[in-house]
C-alpha cells in the first residue's frame, strides 16, 4: 500500500477495517472526469460512478452525490431534498471538507459529514465506485464472509 498516494491510502484502510474485499488500484490514465473514466476501464458511462459535491448556501455544508457516469445531477431537486439551496462547491471547499481533490472524490472517509446519497440506479452498480483520486479506481465486492 506504500505505493499508493495517501489520500487512496486512507480509503484502502477504512475499507480493510470494513471488512470490505475492496482494493484501490493505480490506473495509468486520468479517471478525473466520468469519460475520462470510461476511456481508461474500457466501460460505458452508465458503469461508472461519479461523485459530485455542492455547497449548502445556508449552512455551509458539503453536500455529496453520488451518480452514474451517464447522469447529471439535477441540482434544484437536490436542494429541495436538503431543504436549502446548494452552489458548485470550489476547489479549496471541497479539499477542506472532504479531503480528497476535485475529481477525486471517495464517499468515505470524509474530514466532515456531508450530505449523501447515491442516485437510486447507480446503488446497483457492482464492481466500481467513485475514485479516491484522479488516476485511481476503487473495484467493490460483498462484504467478506
Amino acid at each position: 500500500m506504500v505505493d499508493l498516494p495517501e489520500s487512496c491510502q486512507r480509503v484502502q484502510r477504512f475499507l480493510d477495517a470494513s471488512d470490505l474485499d475492496s482494493r484501490v488500484e493505480i490506473l495509468a490514465a486520468s479517471t478525473r472526469t466520468a469519460q475520462e473514466a470510461v476511456d481508461a476501464l474500457g466501460c460505458t458511462p452508465a458503469q461508472i460512478a461519479k461523485s459530485v459535491v455542492f455547497r449548502a448556501k445556508a449552512s455551509d455544508r458539503p453536500v455529496l452525490v453520488i451518480a452514474c457516469g451517464d447522469n447529471r445531477v439535477d441540482e434544484k431537486k437536490v436542494a429541495g431534498v436538503i431543504g436549502e439551496k446548494i452552489g458548485r462547491a470550489d476547489a479549496d471547499f471541497v479539499r477542506a471538507r472532504t479531503g480528497f481533490v476535485i475529481g477525486g472524490v471517495a464517499p468515505l472517509p470524509m474530514r466532515s459529514s456531508p450530505w449523501c446519497w447515491w442516485t437510486p440506479r447507480c446503488g446497483v452498480l457492482r464492481g466500481c465506485g467513485p475514485p479516491p483520486g484522479p488516476r485511481t479506481r476503487c473495484s467493490a465486492s460483498p462484504a467478506k464472509t
